[in-house]
């Protein structure tokens, strides 16, 4: 079946090797942000008979913690990816879940139904839209009259660390374009006043941005975290233009650069996001 979107490219990156690579790392990618998942939740404040949307579900996570505070109402998790919603439809059999349903397709036009859901919560899954204001209306329609919507959404490049040690690692002289800022992407909702903008086109009020730093994780070890690193796209194409004896040597910046930030319990590096709070108007 042929997946509708309205971002080509976002869907043949989600819909192909990002999705994949996300799909068989799914353990240290939802380890890699675990420590805002306590914070993301009580904010969502979801109730037991909630019919929530879950968007951008990637492995289903998410759903799943839904899911079990939703324990009499029902989530919808939708993603991107046919490798990541195989793995959330298998997990939330795994656990047992019989109140979810995990749909394949893009939220930005997908027809979601009106005034269906009292919650939509997005993890890290909703920066990357092509139009945020078609793609937030959309969400607001599916939402019941004075229904609220939690996001959690990336700071600028310059407060993550995450971001860009691994660049700073691999650049060897060279300077890498940074994630454009307001643009489909991880940097999409890093400008809260593009972001309450754009809300408040979509039918949205109350809307609240607040700032969280947590460490984000990158494996449980060094060797871990270096394996995961240079699986990445990024490091590929970083490593590729290199003659084999400067790629020995970004490979080594890049071992050092993980192993100074190594910890008794993992690999951590800063971080910094913003937990985005609205109501549908």
């Amino acid at each position: 079946m042929v997946l509708k979107t309205a971002n080509e490219d976002q869907a043949n990156f989600w819909d192909g090797p990002g999705g994949d690579h996300w799909s068989e790392h799914e353990q240290v990618y939802d380890g890699a942000v675990a420590n805002y998942m306590a914070d993301f939740m009580q904010r969502a404040a979801i109730s037991p008979t909630d019919v929530v949307l879950d968007i951008g579900c990637g492995n289903g996570a998410t759903t799943r913690a839904a899911a079990q505070q939703a324990s009499q109402g029902r989530v919808v998790g939708i993603d991107l990816s046919d490798a990541m919603v195989g793995n959330a439809r298998r997990h939330a059999v795994e656990h047992g879940l019989d109140n979810v349903e995990i749909v394949h397709a893009d939220v930005q036009i997908a027809d979601l139904g009106r005034e269906v859901f009292d919650v939509a919560i997005s993890r890290t899954g909703a920066m990357f839209f092509a139009d945020p204001v078609v793609a937030f209306s959309n969400i607001a329609s599916a939402l019941k009259p004075t229904g609220r919507m939690t996001l959690l959404a990336w700071q600028a490049y310059e407060e993550n660390e995450w971001q860009f040690a691994l660049a700073d690692a691999l650049a060897m002289g060279r300077t890498f374009p940074r994630p454009e800022v307001s643009k489909p992407g991880p940097m999409g909702l890093a400008d809260s006043d593009f972001t309450r903008s754009i809300l408040a086109k979509s039918g949205f009020y109350a809307i609240d941005i607040q700032p969280i730093e947590r460490r984000f994780s990158f494996g449980a070890n060094a060797q871990e975290a270096f394996d995961f690193m240079t699986s990445l796209g990024f490091t590929k194409g970083a490593l590729e233009p290199l003659t084999e004896q400067d790629r020995q040597i970004a490979l080594e910046k890049l071992r050092v650069a993980i192993s100074d930030h190594e910890e008794s319990d993992g690999v951590w590096f800063g971080s910094a996001a913003w937990l985005i709070r609205a109501t549908r108007q």
